[in-house]
């Protein structure tokens, strides 16, 4: 059982992987099998202006800037397809847009409530509202805030927004972790954690960033590189450890990616990771991964004009066909630690048995 209180869930990595049997069989045959995790991005449209934008690496300078001011909401009618054969997981989450910016965006958490899909929310935070916060509560079973800041400053600098949003921000974390506490008994308890990008220059904010999580009241902060960063955190997270409360605050990060971050090596020549994982767009489009919405050459449908079902189907072998991993892949992807291990699984048979329950394994971590 992987739990806040005894893992380090951010780093756990390709683990998680063996818990789902039934889907690596079916991997291993060549059989079509529901996701274990599917990441919807509701929105195109976004609010801030972050100058490290992950849409940065599959789009035009032009077409990034084009979508997120004058982009597409997904078309909420599409969701119910995915029923036909339900993911494990649900990630709420973004590539040019903010989740929370689409008009319908308490619908889309009301159907996600009523599947009891076990779903994670990735969200800047500033469109949090007293409606929201008791749904994504009710709802989710972890809510993680990009705040890479530790203060007005820093939040300029990586977030490229005014102080008002900072102000907005802090107070939206302060209600939704007031409500938790005021619900705990008659609530999901669902993990409210703080996101926190580094490289050379945010690192030195990491401890002032802690302490500032810990008094907002959250249950963790976790730390990531930015990426194509080589910076190693290890001396700046040892502080921030300190800070730790352990059960009640904790300080995570993504430890599978800094121990290789000088020595990144691919040794698998196909995203194998990719037969669990899809990313659903705001224009109902399906891709690879969340690495490469709006490239082509990774979609693998369309739910507009395609059943669910038909989608898991071409999916099956999509990585192979068409060369995944490839020159527009970065590196320590989020499949990159799935792909090491199912790399040397693919000749080994994993017996079918009763898998353990979702909720109870995986606390809030992102699934894949």
């Amino acid at each position: 059982m992987i739990n806040i209180k005894e893992k380090n869930i951010f780093s756990v990595g390709s683990s998680k992987l063996f818990f789902f049997h039934e889907a690596i069989n079916a991997w291993q045959k060549k059989i079509p099998h529901p996701n274990i995790a599917l990441e919807i991005q509701p929105s195109e449209i976004c609010d801030h202006f972050c100058p490290n934008c992950q849409s940065k690496y599959s789009l035009s300078k032009k077409n990034l800037f084009d979508k997120k001011k004058y982009g597409q909401f997904i078309d909420i009618s599409l969701l119910e397809k995915i029923l036909d054969a339900p993911p494990s997981g649900i990630i709420i989450s973004g590539h040019t847009g903010e989740p929370l910016l689409h008009p319908e965006i308490i619908k889309i958490f009301e159907f996600i409530k009523k599947t009891n899909i076990p779903t994670i929310l990735i969200t800047n935070g500033s469109n949090i509202n007293e409606e929201l916060a008791h749904l994504i509560l009710r709802t989710c079973r972890g809510v993680r805030i990009s705040l890479d800041a530790c203060n007005l400053q820093s939040y300029k600098e990586t977030h490229g927004v005014s102080e008002k949003y900072w102000k907005r921000t802090l107070m939206n974390i302060r209600m939704l972790t007031s409500i938790k506490r005021s619900k705990k008994n008659s609530e999901q308890d669902c993990l409210i954690g703080i996101g926190y990008l580094t490289n050379k220059i945010s690192a030195n904010g990491m401890k002032r960033a802690t302490i500032l999580a810990k008094q907002l009241g959250t249950d963790y902060i976790h730390f990531r590189p930015y990426h194509f960063d080589n910076y190693s955190i290890d001396k700046e997270l040892k502080s921030c450890k300190v800070i730790e409360n352990s059960g009640k605050f904790r300080v995570f990060s993504s430890s599978q990616k800094y121990e290789k971050i000088d020595c990144f090596v691919r040794n698998y020549n196909c995203c194998h990771g990719s037969a669990f994982f899809s990313v659903l767009d705001a224009r109902g489009d399906v891709y690879i991964c969340c690495h490469h919405v709006g490239n082509k050459d990774a979609k693998i449908g369309s739910l507009v004009n395609q059943s669910w079902n038909d989608i898991l189907k071409s999916k099956t072998d999509f990585a192979r066909k068409n060369g995944f991993p490839n020159d527009q892949c970065i590196p320590h992807c989020r499949m990159h630690t799935h792909n090491i291990v199912l790399e040397s699984a693919k000749e080994v048979f994993f017996c079918d048995s009763k898998e353990n329950s979702f909720p109870e394994m995986i606390s809030h971590a992102a699934f894949l």
